[in-house]
């Protein structure tokens, strides 16, 4: 059985271009501390994206690096410990500056509930960066077609994540920073492997509502009902204790 990660990979011929990693950057800069900086990846998926962050933030500052990736990661940085753990069974035994959960809370049975408990470990002023799928971007509405709509379920968008952190209390929410690229349809109607790829990222390891055999017909089907199905949109939110 092949991991989200292969998954992943496998889809990437569909992906356009995105501004997300260099978004996330600019959120950094702007609230990380210069110094020793105690780093937590969660979701490191192959460490291209760790990577890419570590050398834009290195000016100023040294990281120490705690990478969680549940499929075996198909890359390491140096100084950086890598852990084949999901989330929920890490313990820290440290406080952190700085927290990225990047397209990780799809598999949290509870994203609510699991970034109140990685708040617990973060130093005063530290953050949380949080990014998720928008309820409009394509993946999410797959899913929604896939396995039904979950707003106050571990799929939920990241809008629903950001209200229920708010109404909850203790924590502070920035504004949500949009990033959008877009899904080139056309690759996923002529490649059945990139189709049948995207049905499962989409899915996200949840039981489908309608089970089928051939998944890549399945999700040419849907893309093809869809307004806009070549919208993929992403949000970036920063969470902090509250004071």
């Amino acid at each position: 059985m092949r991991s989200p990660l292969d998954e992943l990979i496998a889809a990437r011929p569909a992906f356009g271009g995105s501004t997300e990693a260099e978004e996330l950057v600019s959120i950094t800069h702007r609230s990380l501390r210069k110094g020793d900086i105690d780093w937590l990846e969660v979701g490191a998926g192959d460490g291209g994206n760790l990577r890419y962050l570590m050398s834009e933030l290195s000016a100023g500052r040294t990281f120490r690096v705690i990478a969680l990736e549940p499929a075996a990661p198909a890359g390491r940085i140096e100084g950086a410990t890598w852990l084949k753990l999901r989330v929920e069974d890490y313990r820290p035994d440290r406080q952190f500056d700085w927290m990225n959960v990047r397209h990780s809370a799809y598999y949290m049975d509870d994203p609510v509930a699991e970034m109140w408990r990685l708040s617990s470990s973060l130093r005063p002023d530290a953050s949380i960066a949080l990014t998720h799928w928008s309820r409009d971007c394509v993946l999410h509405r797959l899913h929604v077609a896939i396995c039904g709509d979950q707003v106050d379920g571990p799929t939920s968008g990241i809008e629903d994540i950001a209200q229920r952190l708010m109404s909850v209390g203790g924590l502070d929410v920035s504004d949500i920073e949009r990033t959008e690229t877009v899904l080139n349809v056309e690759h996923v109607a002529e490649d059945d492997e990139v189709a049948s790829a995207l049905y499962e990222l989409a899915r996200r390891g949840h039981t489908p509502l309608d089970p089928v055999a051939n998944r890549a017909e399945r999700v040419r089907d849907m893309l093809a009902a869809m307004p806009d199905p070549g919208r993929r949109l992403n949000g970036v939110m920063v969470i902090r204790r509250a004071r």
